[in-house]
């Protein structure tokens, strides 16, 4: 799985396929990618906290409503690109990524 966030679209890819996805979906895919790697699943209170990235439409906290639409939408995306519903829904509202490969492009500016 190749998540490209530098470019002005994020995207997502696996082998020849590739499907755009909106940039917050792209930093909540991030965090879940992040936490998943270290064998921990990215909980609903966590995601609440989160500001210097916000995956939110307002600067309001995300409702857990919002976050599981979120993770469907993803899921969805990954599907596009022939990969199965990786991101799993674990108790204590939080979800994890299965194990995968997976590779972050991403441009810092400073």
């Amino acid at each position: 799985l190749l998540l490209d966030h530098a470019a002005s679209e994020p995207s997502i890819k696996s082998g020849d396929r590739e499907v755009n996805i909106s940039r917050r979906n792209a930093i909540l895919l991030k965090k879940l990618l992040l936490k998943s790697a270290k064998d921990e699943a990215l909980s609903w209170v966590e995601i609440t906290g989160y500001q210097e990235e916000s995956i939110s439409d307002s600067h309001e906290d995300i409702s857990w409503d919002n976050y599981r639409q979120r993770v469907r939408r993803i899921n969805q995306k990954l599907e596009e690109i022939d990969l199965p519903k990786l991101i799993k829904n674990v108790p204590t509202k939080s979800y994890k990524i299965e194990n995968i490969n997976y590779t972050i492009v991403q441009y810092d500016a400073q």
